[in-house]
C-alpha cells in the first residue's frame, strides 16, 4: 500500500511552481490579508454579511436530489484587486441537495477540491449525491480558484506556476467558504459543516477557522501544515526546484524573510535565515545565495531551495497560525496510516493544535485511501454532523 503513493506519482508528469516562487509583492499582499482578516475578524465577517450576492443561475431535479448552480464575485477580487487570475475571480459552485430530509434541522456541507479536482464530476458523485440520499445532508461544491473554469488559459491541468498561487487560492478558499456559510444561514440551515480531501482537507481546516460559530469539520488526508507535502513526501519531486533554487534572490535582502516570520509559528524573526543555511556555515544567506549560484548542486533538491520551502511553507498554511475552530464545533479528521503525500513523522500533530479533535486512521496510503475510502469519509461527516447537533 506505501508502495502505490510513489508508483502513482511517477505515472503523473505534472510539475509544480515552473516560475518560481511568485512576486515579492504577492507574498507580502497574502500576508496582509492574513494577518488583517486574524485582527479584524469581525469586521471581515459584517462585510461578507451585507457585500456578498450569491446568484443562483439554474437548477434541475434528478431522482432524490436537486442541483443548483450558482456563482459571486470572490471577496478576494474585490478586496485585493489582481492577486486573482480574472479566470478565478467569479467564484461557481454547485448545491446538491436532498428529497428529503432527515431532520427538521437541515444540515449543509461545503466541500473544497483536492488537487486535480476540477469541476464538480468527482465530489458530487463521489460525496454528494451518497450523503443526500444516505443521510440527508446537503452539499455544496466550490469550485477552487485555478481550477475548472476558474483555471488560467496559460496553466496546464493542476501545475500552478507559483508558490504564491497556492497561497492566493487558499486565501481566496477561506473569504468565499464564509460568503456561502452566510448565505446557507440565510436559506435556514440550521447546521453548517466543510470538508475536502487532501489539499481540499487542509484548505477546509483553515477556512473553519474563520467561521465565528459551531461548525462540523472533516479534514480527510490531510494534516497540520502543507510544508511536509512539499519537502518531505512524494509530491517533492513534482516541484521544479532547478528555478526555485535560481530565484532564491527574491529572498536576498532578508526583509521578505523577516516578514515571514513576524506570522511564523515559531516567532523567531532570524528563523527563516538560519534554518536556510547548513548549521555549520556561518556565512550569511546572500553570501550562500551567491555561492549556489556558481556550482551546481550534486544533490537531487538544492538544500537551500528546500529549506525555504518548508518556513514558507510553515508560514502560510500551518494551523497553529490561525485562531481554533468556535468551541462548540465538532472535528473528525481521518488519515492514511501510510501516507506517502503526507507524512506526519516530523511536523505538529493535529491534536497538539486542536485538542478536541478525533483523528481516525485508516489502512493503507493516500492513493489507495482516496480510492476506497470515500465511504469512510462520509461517515465520519454523519458523524460530526450528529456530534454538532447535541452541541448547538
Amino acid at each position: 500500500m506505501v508502495g502505490a503513493d510513489r508508483v502513482y506519482r511517477t505515472f503523473i508528469p505534472v510539475k509544480f511552481f515552473s516560475k518560481g516562487w511568485g512576486r515579492v509583492e504577492t507574498l507580502e499582499r497574502i500576508l496582509r490579508v492574513q494577518a488583517d482578516t486574524l485582527r479584524h475578524s469581525t469586521d471581515f465577517m459584517k462585510r461578507i454579511n451585507v457585500e456578498y450576492e450569491v446568484k443562483i443561475d439554474k437548477s434541475h431535479k434528478g431522482e432524490n436530489i436537486e442541483i443548483l448552480d450558482g456563482h459571486f464575485v470572490s471577496p478576494l477580487a474585490v478586496r485585493e484587486p489582481g492577486l486573482l487570475p480574472k479566470e478565478s475571480e467569479n467564484a461557481k459552485f454547485q448545491v446538491v441537495l436532498p428529497k428529503s430530509w432527515k431532520s427538521n434541522r437541515r444540515s449543509i456541507c461545503l466541500h473544497l477540491a483536492g488537487t486535480g479536482d476540477h469541476y464538480f464530476w468527482r465530489r458530487r458523485n463521489l460525496m454528494a449525491k451518497p450523503l443526500a440520499r444516505e443521510k440527508g445532508i446537503a452539499s455544496i461544491l466550490l469550485e477552487n480558484p485555478y481550477y475548472g473554469s476558474r483555471k488560467p488559459q496559460n496553466q496546464l491541468r493542476s501545475s500552478l506556476h507559483h508558490v504564491s498561487d497556492i497561497f492566493v487560492m487558499g486565501a481566496a478558499l477561506v473569504a468565499e467558504s464564509a460568503v456561502l456559510f452566510n448565505w446557507c444561514n440565510q436559506q435556514g440551515f440550521e447546521l453548517l459543516g466543510i470538508t475536502g480531501v487532501s489539499m481540499g482537507g487542509h484548505m477546509a481546516s483553515v477556512a473553519s477557522c474563520f467561521w465565528p460559530k459551531a461548525i462540523a469539520v472533516v479534514p480527510c488526508l490531510s494534516w497540520s501544515t502543507a510544508s511536509c507535502v512539499f519537502t518531505e513526501g512524494v509530491f517533492r519531486d513534482a516541484c521544479a526546484w532547478p528555478v526555485l533554487q535560481e530565484q532564491l534572490h527574491v529572498f536576498e535582502d532578508g526583509s521578505l524573510m523577516k516578514q515571514l516570520c513576524k506570522h511564523s509559528i515559531h516567532n523567531n524573526p532570524d528563523r527563516l535565515i538560519e534554518s536556510a543555511v547548513n548549521k555549520h556555515d556561518s556565512r550569511s544567506l546572500p553570501a550562500m545565495i551567491s555561492h549556489d549560484r556558481k556550482i551546481k548542486h550534486r544533490w537531487r533538491v538544492p538544500p537551500l531551495a528546500l529549506s525555504t520551502m518548508q518556513n514558507v511553507m510553515d508560514t502560510y498554511t500551518h494551523l497553529s497560525n490561525f485562531p481554533r475552530p468556535h468551541p462548540g464545533s465538532s472535528v473528525i479528521c481521518v488519515v492514511a496510516k501510510e501516507d506517502r503525500y503526507i507524512p506526519r513523522d516530523h511536523v505538529t500533530p493535529l491534536t497538539d493544535i486542536w485538542p478536541d479533535c478525533e483523528v481516525r486512521y485508516t489502512p493503507g496510503g493516500h492513493v489507495t485511501g482516496y480510492l476506497f475510502r470515500q465511504q469512510t469519509f462520509r461517515t465520519a461527516i454523519s458523524d460530526a454532523f450528529d456530534r454538532l447537533a447535541l452541541r448547538v
